[in-house]
């Protein structure tokens, strides 16, 4: 039984969440179809696989300094609870198999952005990380990647508009990445920042969860907003809505309430799932 827990945790599944990004496309423009659904849920599981080999590939390349780290030595690898050649092998396995699987399901340009993903995970890992804002900036684009990864996918055109939406939303949530980790740990200097940048870093995430805000009410003044919804409201509210989220998880953060890795505190936290239930069916009801 240990065996599956430690490649389940290897695999990191809770941060397969990330990946319902990739349904944002379908939700933005309403075209529900079974064949979108089927198209968009093969897409999110092969992705899943491929972003876990990727993750297994980083811990090998990263086992000496994981080993060093006060959260990251407990992982499977750098805990050698893993032996390193089985996780060459499976991280071989799913790229590779989900690549072909891509190239003869769909097409050759879904396979250019699961490659283009793997080489910036790479290069982040090995160089980007330790390069202060260009680090949260290219985390960002991981998120923009999915959604571009799903707009392709059903063959749906990503407006600007979701691109920058996006992109404000998303960055916050790197920036309080480094907070959680700056206040966590006691080195003088985590990946280039230390304690002098949490004000820089609750500066951009704060600055851009409102711009996000404004881009939502810009859109609600453009002609692609009149096509998908009739009611310029219920946007407004569920942009205060994850605005409201992300403050919270700030302000969280900076007391040291959150916990190293932000998508775990949200899949633990009661007021994410309600607040995720109410977007849901403002959606629902608006489409």
């Amino acid at each position: 039984m240990r065996f599956f827990d430690n490649w389940i945790e290897e695999l990191r599944i809770y941060h397969w969440t990330k990946n319902f990004v990739i349904f944002f496309p379908l939700i933005a423009v309403h075209e529900y179809s079974i064949q979108n659904f089927s198209i968009l849920i093969s897409i999110f599981l092969l992705f899943s696989f491929f972003v876990s080999g990727t993750y297994i590939i980083n811990d090998i390349f990263d086992i000496k300094s994981d080993a060093l780290h006060k959260v990251k030595k407990l992982r499977p690898i750098a805990s050698k609870r893993i032996n390193v050649i089985n996780a060459i092998l499976v991280s071989i396995f799913l790229v590779s198999s989900c690549l072909v699987i891509c190239y003869y399901k769909f097409s050759f340009d879904i396979v250019l952005i699961f490659l283009l993903y793997l080489i910036l995970s790479l290069t982040y890992s090995k160089i980007i990380k330790k390069i202060p804002i260009l680090d949260i900036l290219v985390l960002s684009l991981f998120y923009l990647i999915r959604l571009w990864l799903g707009g392709l996918a059903i063959d749906v055109s990503i407006s600007v508009w979701l691109f920058t939406f996006c992109f404000f939303i998303f960055l916050p949530l790197c920036c309080i990445k480094r907070i959680v980790e700056i206040n966590k740990f006691s080195k003088k200097s985590i990946r280039g920042y230390d304690k002098n940048d949490i004000s820089f870093l609750n500066n951009i995430s704060n600055s851009s969860s409102l711009l996000s805000l404004i881009v939502i009410l810009l859109y609600a003044e453009s002609t692609n907003f009149k096509v998908y919804y009739n009611n310029i409201y219920f946007l407004f509210i569920i942009s205060l809505i994850i605005i409201f989220w992300m403050l919270r998880v700030n302000r969280l953060a900076n007391k040291g309430l959150v916990s190293y890795d932000p998508v775990l505190f949200a899949l633990k936290d009661k007021l994410t799932y309600l607040l995720t239930f109410i977007v849901g069916i403002l959606f629902i009801i608006n489409s």
